[in-house]
């Protein structure tokens, strides 16, 4: 009697353990995507997704810094170039991204570091008010459409500089709260790098838009692993990017965006200081080697369902049977191209993985990259979904 008691006792401990191990291993994250494109989308597709993922984030990048040789400075470029904004999308924020490449912290000393900075976070918030206005126009441009307001040049008297400043703080005052500096910074420009993000978070303060703003920075794995060695960034938060573990191009027989066996030589610890929200990929690329030397990329690869001109070798290999070009890439007969993504259940391993080391809660973000149709749509919504709702 008292050996059924006592098993009786210890299943229910049992169970009770294994429901609340249950209950913590969901979280309430934020669901994200990266925008990546020069051309900020909209319009039913992206609120399709949106909704159907309940997606309330995205880190939209505003613009690329790279070393200008003939004007011996950081110059931007590859900037977003459209303000279709408006908040028909189901987003409660988003964070302003800007990507530094390696290049332009080899090349600037200190004092251009400090015009760096100056200029970048100037862009941001100049950035910021124009996706805002925009928003607000398109806002009231449907209420125009609706209700037959005035014509065009009544219409833009409206928009005096008190009546945008009062709705910056109202509908759209709470979206940009967040800057990520997107850098693969190395042991020999980890210092200048670091400098420039203290500068950067300086300039916060001279903006009223930006002053209470939380300063990002992403984090590599190599970075996350070796963090003793590569340093962590004086930023609030980090973005750990779980994908492009080994070199673009090294060999057919290496797929560089990665898989779990490969991530998880990285995810080793639980000792990172900073805060850390997620990226993982959903992405795919198709890359060409001639012989085994790398020849480029094709993001856009459905031209190889063309079995006249392609021949399947193996499930993620095709081989030219012809001179063709795509886009502005000529391919030579022999060419062999590869495709290589990461498969869903071995991200469903990175997460288990990540929710052993790391600690999330109702603020992390779970980001994919990238938001594009062609890699929602190849990679799932039922895939996508599962990834957000295993965390």
């Amino acid at each position: 009697m008292k050996l059924s008691k006592y098993f009786l006792l210890t299943l229910i401990f049992t169970i009770s353990i294994c429901i609340s191990c249950e209950k913590q291993s969901k979280h309430n994250v934020i669901h994200s995507f990266c925008h990546w494109q020069t051309n900020m989308q909209s319009g039913s597709y992206v609120d399709s997704v949106n909704s159907k993922l309940n997606v309330k984030h995205i880190y939209l990048r505003f613009f690329d810094v790279d070393w200008n040789p003939y004007q011996n400075e950081a110059l931007p470029v590859a900037s977003l170039n459209n303000n279709n904004f408006n908040n028909q999308n189901n987003l409660n924020s988003i964070t302003a991204s800007v990507f530094i490449t390696n290049n332009v912290l080899l090349k600037s000393d200190y004092k251009q570091l400090d015009t760096l900075a100056i200029r970048l976070v100037k862009k941001v918030n100049f950035k910021i008010a124009s996706l805002i206005e925009n928003g607000i126009k398109n806002d009231i441009w449907e209420l125009n459409n609706k209700h037959n307001w005035p014509s065009n040049e009544e219409f833009d008297k409206m928009f005096s500089k008190d009546s945008l400043d009062q709705a910056l703080n109202t509908k759209y005052g709470n979206f940009f709260k967040e800057l990520l500096i997107d850098c693969d910074w190395t042991d020999k420009t980890k210092e200048r790098y670091f400098y420039l993000l203290t500068k950067i978070k300086n300039q916060f303060k001279l903006y009223p838009r930006l002053k209470e703003n939380t300063l990002a920075a992403t984090i590599r794995l190599w970075q996350y692993k070796h963090f003793g060695k590569a340093g962590v960034p004086p930023v609030d938060r980090g973005l750990l990017m779980c994908y492009n573990v080994n070199p673009l191009g090294e060999s057919p027989n290496i797929n560089s965006i990665g898989s779990y066996k490969d991530i998880k030589e990285f995810i080793t610890h639980d000792d990172y200081p900073l805060k850390l929200d997620i990226a993982l990929p959903i992405f795919s690329w198709a890359v060409i080697y001639r012989g085994n030397k790398y020849i480029g990329l094709i993001n856009d690869y459905e031209v190889l369902s063309n079995k006249s001109l392609f021949q399947k070798v193996s499930e993620n290999e095709y081989k030219l049977l012809d001179d063709y070009s795509v886009g502005q890439t000529f391919l030579r007969e022999g060419d062999l191209i590869v495709i290589e993504k990461i498969s869903h259940a071995d991200n469903l391993e990175v997460i288990k993985l990540l929710k052993n080391y790391i600690e999330f809660d109702k603020s992390s973000k779970i980001t994919l990259f990238s938001f594009d149709n062609k890699y929602i749509n190849n990679y799932g919504i039922e895939n996508i979904s599962d990834l957000y709702t295993n965390f």
